[in-house]
């Protein structure tokens, strides 16, 4: 739970919030050089996303990494050769499909009728994309 809800970051990359809930909250020195998965929630899409995935290049030591809504990253264990594969999905989008369209957490009525087509058309695609991701991984 970071910068989401009604607080979410409507801004840029460089948005207060990620600093109030993320940088300046999640700052012991052992968690400094830790890698950050982020993910959306349902009430993140009313926030600024663009500025989730620029954030990356403002975090500390580059630890926030968010990508895309949805994404893969393939890590090795530390001290060993075995490997972890990450596997972040848009579960909001995901929803869009049984909700008409709309990912959960967006209002219904603010959505144009291209915005659900172009919602539609991204949760089948993050399907898709699912399905190769997990067909194809080695884990």
């Amino acid at each position: 739970h970071t910068v989401n809800g009604r607080e979410s970051v409507h801004g840029n990359a460089q948005d207060p919030r990620f600093w109030k809930s993320f940088e300046d909250v999640y700052n012991a020195p052992s968690l400094l050089n830790t890698t950050w998965y982020v993910m959306l929630g349902n009430h993140d899409y009313s926030s600024n996303i663009s500025a989730w995935i620029e954030h990356h290049e403002y975090s500390y030591n580059k630890r926030w990494y968010f990508p895309d809504t949805y994404y893969t990253d393939i890590v090795q264990i530390p001290g060993t050769t075995e490997t972890v594969q990450i596997v972040v999905i848009d579960t909001a989008l995901l929803i869009a499909i049984e909700q008409g369209s709309v990912p959960h957490g967006f209002p219904a009525h603010l959505a144009s009728p291209q915005q659900k087509q172009t919602w539609a058309a991204a949760a089948h695609a993050h399907v898709e994309w699912l399905k190769r991701t997990l067909s194809e991984s080695t884990a």
